[in-house]
């Protein structure tokens, strides 16, 4: 089996767009999470539950707990 690509799509939350250190509070960024992922997808061909949902920081943590609360995804 050869190299296989792999789209990736980073984005930020609307706090650090906006400047600010502190986070939305729930359910805001988790929301967001949970929201960003159909459009993904659909530009992607795939279905939601075939994507990976990762991130740094708040960002990780947002993604670990939608998928600890039944969001599908591949990892």
């Amino acid at each position: 089996m050869g190299p296989r690509a792999i789209e990736v799509e980073r984005s930020d939350f609307p706090y650090r767009l906006a400047g600010r250190r502190a986070p939305d509070g729930p359910p805001g960024p988790h929301r967001l999470v949970v929201d960003a992922r159909a459009p993904l997808a659909a530009r992607l061909g795939v279905g939601t539950g075939e994507l990976a949902l990762g991130g740094r920081s708040m960002g990780g943590r947002m993604c670990s707990m939608a998928v600890a609360d039944g969001l599908p995804a591949a990892a």
